[in-house]
């Protein structure tokens, strides 16, 4: 029941951010949701018939078929959702390279998923008796997450190349930067970043995180088979991955200001407008998709002068209703902008028209 109410409110939720949404049409929303309807039909046909070609075979191998379902499944659906859901990439000359500029960012991650692996591989050497099948759980558990995320990752950031590569290849505007400028610059994006409030208060989180953990830990009391020192192992573990990737946030928050002038200067002092959106300080904003869109642009006087372009990102709430959270990208206007503010001024108006515009 419970379960239920909560798959109603977070459909509710979806449903309220995508009505909001400026894509929406009732022709996008009905194919969606037959489309959406195929693919699950697909999943439960496949699911069916895995469990009729295994129901006569080893309990080893109908559970090694059924993990491999899932991530093969899980790994579908999300391919599907993107392809549903990405706004369509215009097409380039094939002499045109694709850049790897998101797709260099995961290897960050696989260097951390791989070292996250080797740590519990060698856990489950060291420690003995039953404790070491809760340290093979939740290493099948981060193996299952891993896959997903990083095919879910891949497929997002090759989606951000194309459109950063037709982006450059055919911009409305492209304003470039002195060594001098764009050093200036960099320090006023980093200071504003680190005098803004701390998204990421530690008590609060502390608080919900205990909250949690108790959760967890009742529940596996309650419902998993094993022995005492089993279950108390296993919450502990998953309490302690809880807790350090919330210490991670916190140091990531933290260090926010050094990756933001890293990433500024490995993306160079340039700036691209076009159709997919506009390219600034390392990050690829599009005007209009189904996550976030441009809500309105201006100028900001302020020293430096700068186009300060305001998105709204909407995320579906826990309670059914749309969560909103405001996202600026601000622009260093060079001296002479006049001509490329009435070209955007134009471009803008008609690809945002519920959007307000007003720049030149």
């Amino acid at each position: 029941m419970f379960l239920a109410i909560f798959v109603l409110l977070m459909l509710a939720g979806s449903w309220t951010a995508w009505r909001r949404n400026p894509m929406y049409t009732t022709r996008s929303t009905v194919r969606g949701i037959i489309a959406y309807l195929l693919m699950v039909a697909a999943l439960i046909g496949a699911l069916i018939g895995l469990i009729d070609l295994t129901s006569k075979r080893s309990p080893a191998v109908a559970m090694t078929s059924m993990f491999s379902f899932i991530v093969v499944a899980t790994v579908a659906m999300i391919w599907g959702i993107i392809k549903l859901t990405a706004p369509k990439v215009p097409s380039v000359p094939d002499s045109v390279e694709t850049v790897h500029f998101y797709r260099r960012k995961l290897l960050v991650w696989v260097k951390r998923l791989g070292w996250s692996l080797l740590v519990f591989a060698l856990l489950a050497v060291v420690i003995p008796g039953d404790a070491k099948y809760a340290v093979a759980a939740v290493a099948g558990m981060l193996v299952f997450l891993g896959l997903v995320l990083l095919f879910a990752g891949y497929v997002a950031a090759l989606n951000q190349d194309r459109a950063l590569t037709a982006l450059k290849y055919k911009s409305w505007v492209h304003w470039t930067y002195s060594p001098e400028q764009w050093a200036a610059w960099t320090d006023a994006q980093v200071t504003r970043l680190q005098t803004a409030p701390p998204a990421f208060v530690l008590h609060k989180m502390l608080l919900k995180l205990a909250v949690v953990c108790i959760g967890i830990g009742v529940v596996i009391f309650l419902f998993d088979p094993g022995s005492l020192l089993l279950k108390a192992l296993y919450t502990v573990l998953i309490s302690g991955l809880l807790a350090g990737m919330m210490l991670l946030g916190k140091k990531s928050e933290a260090g926010a200001g050094g990756r933001l002038r890293a990433t500024m200067q490995l993306a160079g002092p340039e700036v691209f407008f076009g159709e997919e959106g506009v390219f600034c300080d390392g990050v690829l904003m599009p005007w209009i998709s189904t996550a976030d869109w441009l809500l309105e642009a201006v100028l900001d006087e302020s020293v430096p002068r700068n186009l300060l372009l305001r998105f709204e990102k909407i995320e579906p709430g826990n309670a059914g209703a749309p969560r909103t959270s405001e996202v600026l990208q601000r622009v260093l206007l060079p001296e002479d902008a006049a001509t490329d503010l009435a070209t955007l001024q134009r471009e803008l108006t008609a690809k945002c028209p519920k959007a307000r515009i007003a720049i030149c």
